[in-house]
């Protein structure tokens, strides 16, 4: 029955390898041994305007999935990733899931940056119970449709909205905020939750929305009231960097928070130049630097790519051993089988343990706050949404 464990006789071991600890995935007793290799195709927006955050998720991911292969790979199969561009478009992104889903070879996917592109790409693999696995599509509505094959490994908005929020009430104690959208359906959706709880606390609150292609933002600046005491910016990252940018210019000096893609010390922090400095982001996934079990990823991906990891990386590491271990567990790469066994999750990631409630989001998740110091992000607070806001 889907949501009950897989009953495999075996061992699944956990090992701690050169660079990073994963896990070491052999198939039971009872479990066949797969035949190789087990392709997982890794979604993200590997070009266009979110390139950076997708070579992150594209880059955590390999970095795991290498390791595994080198500690014997997966019930005796090598686990083979197949980059797959979505270009963080959903036009794009669907024909992309089209090609995957008519690819009988691969028997899983996991990634995603963007909501847009992950929520039709599920009405695609949905019907072939082909199992998906997001690392950064944060919309509720991904998995509140009835799709059995839909996980996530962090928090969706309906915690992360909030936490903008009480994190603003908790350092700063605002009486006006403005909020600001992207003109999607996701980030109204953020904003329409912090007007909920800014509403109950009665501050003053004003909305505006932006679209991503803009570059010009002073129009909307200038109707934003002189004496706020706070924005919550809820765009990517590129929009960000010129909003923050554009405010200083007009004398604007308040707390700025953005979202979890905007985690982006390049697409941000430095296309901001220093106009970002001591504002604030929100992530579900913790700073791997200061989390013992992720110090050998966090070692070997510096390495590797003469850069820190953002919290994409990690969060896509995590993705990958959640996947090979379901694929272990269920003995076989029959699609259906390794959704099941993804229902049955419980594991020790670099991040934490991992398992998934009824809907396929993460249990006892939190949301982490970022501050920009110099070129980088510091993580300052944690921050536990008691109940979804919706």
């Amino acid at each position: 029955m889907l949501g009950r464990t897989r009953s495999v006789r075996g061992t699944i071991a956990a090992a701690a390898l050169t660079a990073v600890s994963v896990l070491v995935l052999e198939g039971g007793a009872l479990a066949q041994n797969i035949s190789g290799p087990v392709r997982v195709a890794v979604f993200g927006p590997m070009t266009g305007p979110y390139a950076a955050t997708g070579k992150q998720i594209w880059t955590g991911a390999k970095q795991c999935g290498d390791e595994i292969n080198a500690a014997g790979g997966v019930a005796g199969a090598q686990l083979e990733l197949v980059q797959t561009d979505d270009e963080g478009d959903p036009g794009k992104g669907t024909l992309a899931a089209q090609k995957i889903a008519d690819d009988a070879s691969v028997v899983a996917t996991l990634g995603w940056l963007n909501s847009s592109v992950a929520i039709p790409t599920s009405d695609i693999f949905g019907p072939i119970n082909l199992a998906m696995i997001s690392v950064g599509a944060t919309n509720p509505v991904l998995t509140a449709r009835g799709h059995p094959n839909v996980f996530r490994v962090v928090a969706d908005d309906d915690y992360q909205a909030p936490a903008q929020y009480l994190y603003l009430k908790k350092a700063f104690s605002p009486t006006k905020i403005a909020l600001v959208d992207e003109s999607t359906e996701s980030t109204v959706l953020m904003n329409d939750r912090i007007q909920i709880l800014t509403e109950k606390d009665q501050v003053e609150t004003s909305r505006y929305s932006v679209r991503q292609q803009d570059k010009d933002f002073r129009a909307v600046l200038g109707t934003i009231p002189r004496d706020v005491d706070a924005m919550i910016v809820n765009t990517g990252p590129g929009p960000l960097a010129l909003w923050v940018q554009q405010a200083e210019e007009l004398g604007f000096d308040v707390p700025t928070v953005g979202n979890d893609s905007t985690l982006d010390p390049v697409q941000y922090i430095e296309a901001a130049a220093g106009a970002a400095e001591g504002n604030l982001v929100t992530s579900g996934a913790p700073d791997s630097s200061v989390i013992p079990s992720a110090a050998d990823f966090v070692t070997k991906y510096k390495e590797l790519y003469q850069e820190a990891p953002s919290g994409y990386a990690p969060v896509a590491c995590v993705a990958v051993q959640v996947m090979a271990d379901a694929i272990a567990r269920a003995g076989s790469t029959d699609r259906s089988a390794i959704v099941e066994a993804l229902h049955g999750t419980s594991i020790d990631s670099i991040l934490g343990p991992v398992a998934f409630d009824e809907f396929g989001n993460p249990k006892g998740a939190q949301m982490y706050i970022y501050k920009v110091v110099g070129d980088g992000f510091k993580m300052v607070d944690t921050i536990t949404v008691q109940q979804k806001v919706k």
